[in-house]
């Protein structure tokens, strides 16, 4: 399926030249200070979806036409549909011919229309696929009429007059583009269409209550939220059932969800926890909740899989708003895109999202993609760093990956407005988890926050895990490493099916884990005996001092240190000891134990090649075993429970 990947803009708005690439899934966080551009670089978008732009769309002090491109990544089926059938055209295919189309837009009167289809070709420029001409109240569409490959050079035949018509220049380009040459870029566009949602700011509903009626999808300024969450309840429980539970996480203590109703009107309103056969109108409750259920019935009642969304914290406090940004997340790692404009420091600090920072110089904005500097952003925004230390608890998962596998098994913890989940970026953080808690403590006068870090056991000593638990902050997993939590072996064998569509069995999944695993076993060894050897410090704090307060000159102080270096025969003394030691206690235990010693990860990439012929993934894959099975493995969930406790 195509994918749109990037936009490139030219004398539109408030840009001379601007371009962005847009992320397959995931956020796109767009900010800027106030009035430096970014409506205008995402109306770029509404532009692409055949839907009008508000006010001027040139460049104030030019005459240049205003242009806007966008670029499609195709798959191997809409390449092969558009090269069409020939002779030669695997050998193009095998090239990189017409891996991607281009549309643009050009301004005609105060609309920018389609004018051009542009299609990738090795060796030379983009060609044209088709173009729109317009003379008069009469449009011409020019494409191929005979096959697009003449000949082992490519394209040869010249574009040719297929449709001359009066009537608007979308009617024109949906006759003429059923040719049979145009018709695979133009459903292309017209199904990326049809996936487009721009959720518009300043966003209210009309009146405390509504006629009896109901409505399919939100309209972008969410004047009708009543309609569309009586069509959930009345239509699709389940999602209607998702809304509830959700507000209930993300706004704590506002009450269940309803829709109360007399004669012939209704109403949104949410039964109050503590006094009975009490509702409170949702016009009561501040533009706060409002906001945030409409975000919600956005997100669940169309799977649009392009969502923009302006400004989606206005009205929000810093928790709800937390909570809102991990519900758009977890959209998001189903494969949909939300581009959002923000200035909320909650967006941009404690996300993974792609970021694009939009400033004023002069009389053009210009866009830059953000890479790792967002404190700098968050700078340029006048935010400081007090107005975004509010989570009451932060778990710290080792990396991405690890967060996207919890976020399966525990939702509500993920979205929860008091939680932050940080990537540590690997277990051997773990060693400075309690170092970071006091700084936290230190940094407002708040206090009090709950850290975990949660770490895989690797090959650490039960030593080494006691000191490391010792502090508080520190819980090690009694398994190897989070993918040795996914080791239910029918979840996997259901995995499987569905992925190769033939059937595999619970019992060849296990059986062959367990000889994967077994072969495995001497590298589980030789890491821990490696782990056991550790680092070696010349020189530590007080020997340190202590050298110094002889005044060692540099021969001196190079024999000291040569001198307390471990030789060769106590090396090999301390590895054939250590080697035995594991040996025979893995040895001893494998068979009851293999699947929390063995190297979750590399036994199911083995697992993957086997059954699927192709590497596993820990995002993906990790996320559908999860999914399959359901509740979360007792020992992780016991650990969850003491962190959220009171």
């Amino acid at each position: 399926m195509s994918r749109l990947v990037q936009v490139r803009i030219n004398n539109f708005r408030a840009f001379k030249n601007a371009t962005f690439n847009v992320p397959k899934s995931g956020l796109l966080l767009v900010t800027g200070q106030n009035n430096a551009g970014k409506s205008a670089l995402l109306s770029a978008l509404d532009v692409i979806a055949g839907q009008d732009v508000a006010g001027a769309v040139r460049f104030a002090g030019t005459q240049e036409t205003p242009k806007v491109n966008a670029r499609f990544l195709l798959d191997s089926q809409e390449r092969a549909a558009i090269i069409g059938p020939h002779e030669q055209a695997q050998a193009w295919l095998d090239r990189g011919a017409a891996s991607w189309v281009e549309w643009r837009f050009e301004a005609s009167d105060s609309d920018l229309q389609a004018t051009k289809v542009l299609l990738h070709w090795p060796s030379v420029n983009p060609i044209e696929l088709g173009r729109l001409e317009r003379n008069g109240p009469m449009y011409k569409i020019f494409g191929f009429r005979k096959p697009l490959l003449s000949g082992s050079d490519g394209p040869g035949t010249p574009l040719e007059m297929i449709l001359e018509s009066s009537g608007t220049a979308d009617s024109v380009l949906e006759n003429g583009f059923n040719n049979e040459r145009l018709k695979p870029a133009s459903d292309i566009l017209h199904e990326w269409r049809s996936s487009f949602f721009h959720f518009r700011p300043f966003r209210q509903t009309l009146a405390r209550n509504t006629p009896w009626s109901s409505a399919k999808r939100l309209n972008p300024d969410g004047s009708n939220l009543a309609e569309v969450l009586l069509h959930l309840r009345s239509n699709a429980p389940a999602k209607w059932d998702e809304v509830v539970r959700v507000m209930k996480e993300i706004v704590p203590g506002v009450g269940m969800l309803m829709l109360p109703a007399e004669e012939t009107r209704f109403e949104i309103a949410f039964a109050d926890e503590y006094v009975a056969e009490f509702k409170h109108n949702i016009k009561d409750l501040g533009t706060g909740v409002e906001q945030i259920l409409m975000a919600l019935t956005a997100g669940v009642a169309d799977n649009m899989q392009m969502v923009v969304l302006e400004e989606p914290e206005n009205g929000l406090n810093p928790l709800a708003q937390r909570g809102l940004l991990a519900l758009l997340q977890d959209w998001s790692a189903d494969g949909r895109t939300f581009a959002i404009s923000t200035h909320s420091p909650v967006m941009l600090d404690w996300s993974s999202a792609a970021v694009l920072a939009v400033t004023r110089d002069g009389p053009s904005s210009n866009v830059r993609t953000v890479d790792d500097d967002r404190v700098a952003v968050l700078h340029d925004l006048g935010v400081r760093r007090s107005d975004y230390l509010s989570a009451e608890r932060i778990l710290i998962l080792e990396g991405v990956t690890d967060e996207k596998i919890v976020s399966i098994w525990f939702p509500e913890v993920i979205r929860n407005p008091k939680v932050a989940v940080i990537a540590g970026g690997g277990g051997g953080s773990a060693a400075h988890a309690d170092i970071l808690a006091t700084w936290l403590d230190h940094a407002d006068s708040l206090g009090g926050r709950k850290v975990l870090f949660l770490r895989d056991r690797d090959e650490l000593s039960d030593a080494q895990i006691a000191k490391l638990e010792r502090s508080k902050i520190v819980s090690v997993l009694p398994c190897r490493e989070i993918e040795n939590l996914l080791f239910d072996f029918g979840a996997i064998a259901r995995v499987l099916t569905r992925l190769t569509e033939s059937e595999v069995s619970e019992t060849s999944v296990r059986t062959s884990a367990y000889e994967m695993a077994s072969k495995l076993k001497q590298t589980v060894i030789l890491k821990r005996v490696a782990f056991d050897l550790g680092i070696h410090r010349h020189v530590d704090n007080e020997l340190r001092a202590e050298l110094a307060s002889r005044d060692l000159g540099r021969s001196e102080f190079t024999a000291e240190i040569v001198g307390r270096l471990p030789t060769k025969e106590s090396i090999t003394h301390r590895i054939n000891e250590r080697w035995d030691e594991h040996s025979g206690t893995i040895g001893a235990t494998w068979d009851d134990e293999w699947t929390m010693l063995a190297p979750g990860d590399e036994v199911l990439t083995l697992i993957w090649k086997k059954f699927a012929q192709r590497s596993y993934s820990k995002s993906g894959d990790g996320q559908r075993i999860a999914r399959e099975m359901g509740a979360p493995p007792e020992i992780l969930a016991r650990i969850i429970r003491d962190f959220m406790a009171p």
